[in-house]
């Protein structure tokens, strides 16, 4: 049986009720605004067989024999608004990360969920009841699904309501979203990136956007078993355990050292963003609170949320339309591989960058949360690195840190899978075996 463990943020008592008294209290609230250990959610549920662990900003979910359950019974979500009709549909997936809405794939086809608990049922352009949806993902402005034929789509909003419009990928195994951009893994192992790329979060080795995918050409000739996106930076999982990783780095979140002041000339600072709100050249102080500000539009009200989808398709063709960028001036900020630059700053990595581990160790599974992530080893150990201020690295604090760092905590128990969420963090433990205890205590006496 698998054990399930949160931390981070903590506002809607989605990780725990309780309220340890190491921790800043929220006047609000008789719990903890952030949990800085793992502590363990879903008691009362037998967690194993097949589930998935589904987190939005303000919640999180376990998806569990066709149905979805709450960790906190002060969930905001819209399962908790329209329980009795989510007990008559059989789920076959769900998705709730990023503002743009709720959306459920079940075995009736994919439908749009919102925060009062009314759903609309999405229309495919071509009519096909023998396939039906598998998997789906959500960002802030894409939403992107698969079928059970191994192609893909994305679901827009146009007219009033909600359409599936097909790539032109075949043989999908993987999609994930992050705040504007989308990841597709084949099964052949190459990865396409579409979306907005003002972070170098594409990996395409430029700042452009796409519209449509284009395989990231630095991953061919690997490959690529697995697949993750943060907010504005990505990671890509190879088929024998090593990590690339690229896009942003403002919090440390690629695992490489931050960048603290600007070092480019002032000139280069119009090819990194097509929008004002997204300075990349600035002091640290400037990109966190822009960062939560960007971040913080997800606890606007939810009757704002469907006006934000419909303008996010207009918001990437401005972002095509005003990228038409020198690519001398962009070449200034290519790294090919960051592991042999030793401790050189870095801001961004437009390419996929190879992030070393401690002593060769193979991981296992990576994930990305909005400007942290976190990485599994085979022998079962956790690192996280990245923005720490909701405690969602799991290190007893709220520090930021730069390069991957095993989670201390759980040199107990063996971790067999992770979840980033946008400011929480969700690990699965199983029973350790002597060998796993062994070889992580060994790990920790050199830390």
């Amino acid at each position: 049986m698998s054990t399930l463990f949160g931390f981070g943020y903590n506002g809607f008592a989605q990780i725990s009720d309780n309220s340890p008294s190491t921790t800043t209290q929220s006047p609000k609230h008789s719990f903890s605004r952030f949990i800085s250990t793992p502590s363990e959610i879903f008691r009362k549920q037998l967690v194993n067989g097949t589930f998935k662990i589904v987190i939005k900003w303000s919640s999180i979910h376990l998806l569990k024999d066709q149905q979805v359950i709450c960790a906190s019974k002060s969930c905001p979500c819209c399962f908790s608004k329209s329980v009795e009709d989510f007990k008559k549909l059989k789920l076959v997936d769900v998705d709730l990360n990023g503002i743009a809405g709720y959306v459920i794939s079940c075995t009736e086809g994919l439908t749009v969920m919102n925060g009062y608990g009314c759903h609309e049922k999405v229309d495919p352009v071509i009519k096909d009841s023998s396939c039906t949806f598998k998997t789906v993902s959500v960002g802030d402005t894409h939403v992107v699904a698969t079928k059970a034929d191994d192609t893909s789509g994305e679901i827009i909003y146009t007219d009033s309501h909600y359409i599936y419009r097909p790539l032109s990928l075949a043989r999908v195994c993987q999609v994930t979203c992050g705040k504007e951009h989308v990841l597709i893994l084949t099964e052949s192992g190459d990865v396409y990136s579409f979306g907005i790329g003002s972070r170098g979060q594409l990996g395409h080795g430029i700042p452009n956007s796409e519209k449509e995918p284009r395989v990231i050409e630095a991953l061919q000739g690997i490959r690529v078993s697995a697949i993750s996106c943060g907010g504005w930076h990505s990671a890509a999982l190879s088929a024998i355990g090593d990590i690339y990783i690229w896009g942003w780095n403002e919090s440390g979140q690629l695992g490489f050292p931050m960048k603290s002041k600007p070092t480019l000339k002032a000139q280069h600072k119009k090819f990194i963003t097509a929008d004002s709100y997204y300075p990349t050249y600035c002091d640290k102080e400037t990109q966190e609170k822009s960062s939560e500000n960007i971040e913080n539009k997800a606890e606007q009200s939810e009757h704002e949320i469907l006006n934000y989808r419909t303008q996010s398709n207009n918001k990437l063709e401005s972002s095509l339309e005003s990228e038409k960028i020198n690519e001398d001036e962009a070449s200034c900020s290519r790294v090919k591989d960051l592991s042999s630059h030793g401790d050189v700053a870095l801001q961004f990595a437009m390419i996929p960058s190879l992030l070393d581990f401690p002593d060769d160790i193979t991981v296992s599974k990576v994930s990305c949360g909005s400007r942290h992530s976190a990485a599994v080893l085979e022998n079962g150990d956790l690192y996280t690195w990245g923005w720490g201020k909701y405690g969602q690295l799991g290190h007893d604090d709220t520090n930021t840190l730069d390069q991957p760092t095993q989670v201390k905590m759980l040199q107990n128990k063996r971790v067999t899978d992770v979840v980033c969420g946008a400011w929480n963090t969700v690990i699965v433990c199983e029973t350790p075996t002597a060998a796993h205890c062994q070889t992580s205590l060994k790990s920790l006496e050199k830390t």
